[in-house]
């Protein structure tokens, strides 16, 4: 019963849900791309090939960032490390969005450590600062779980069923819309 009371001293932190918030907004957009981006790639002439090409930039990209993360951490606020990679968060939508081949996608792949490796080191730094010391790791849990479980679900149905109900043009214009928000919110 201890437990369950210090739990919610996290959810009744307004900085704890604002970062929560905030990962939503983008991990909801990212995984509705992530989900359907074989038929995205598919969508402007791409193939398999083209998909591995993407998730390989998508991968060398994140590794400087995880390897530097401590230095920028201590040089910038948190507040505009999140607001820096929502912005690249936001672009990578739009290149996504307006893709007429495969080479789109690839530029998508590469600015995967700008938005996704900043968001997540500084989502983690952030969460590190607001939680109580003993909820630290619960408090980093949920806020993982928001992000990859949480906007990995969402965005997986609502990608699906925007896709199947209204093409892709409006899953991408859902997507560009909450990272605007998340956007707008963070510079504001």
């Amino acid at each position: 019963k201890t437990a369950d009371k210090n739990i919610m001293i996290l959810f009744k932190n307004p900085d704890y849900i604002f970062i929560l918030f905030i990962t939503l907004l983008i991990f909801i957009p990212n995984q509705m791309i992530f989900v359907y981006l074989a038929p995205i790639i598919r969508s402007v002439g791409g193939n398999a090939t083209d998909l591995g090409y993407t998730l390989f930039f998508n991968a060398l990209s994140e590794a400087p960032i995880f390897f530097l993360s401590k230095y920028f951490l201590e040089k910038y606020k948190t507040k505009s490390l999140l607001l820096f990679s929502s912005i690249f968060y936001l672009i990578r939508f739009i290149i996504a969005a307006s893709a007429t081949s495969p080479v789109y996608m690839l530029f998508f792949g590469m600015l995967q450590s700008l938005s996704y490796g900043v968001f997540l080191v500084t989502v983690r730094y952030y969460v590190k600062l607001v939680a109580p010391a003993a909820l630290k790791t619960t408090a980093q849990s949920i806020a993982l779980m928001a992000a990859f479980g949480g906007g990995g679900i969402i965005g997986s149905l609502l990608g699906g069923y925007l896709i199947d109900n209204f093409g892709m043009e409006i899953m991408f214009r859902v997507g560009i819309i909450q990272a605007t928000v998340a956007v707008l919110i963070l510079a504001f």
